[in-house]
């Protein structure tokens, strides 16, 4: 499963294994709660490929930002930064 995490705009911070989202238009970055639906294993356990700690990457227009529940596991929109899904 995927769930649309950034529409186009949006600037995506991840770090410390967990997911930060600014709404375009605003300046006030948010934590993600996403205990909701992320069981323990991949709740604040958010990775980047490469062994990266920390990436920011702003969602370009007419895409959306995705990323699946089973984090260690799923490849999303954190495989490529590049990489959203097309509106």
């Amino acid at each position: 499963m995927k769930r649309v995490i950034g529409l186009p705009g949006d600037t995506i911070r991840i770090a410390s294994g967990a997911v930060y989202l600014t709404l375009a238009g605003t300046s006030r970055e948010i934590m993600l709660d996403e205990e909701a639906y992320l069981n323990d294993t991949n709740n604040g356990n958010t990775k980047l490929p490469g062994n990266l700690s920390t990436d920011t990457f702003t969602v370009p227009e007419g895409s959306y930002w995705v990323m699946g529940d089973n984090r260690n596991n799923s490849s999303d929109s954190r495989q490529c930064f590049s990489m959203c899904v097309p509106g």
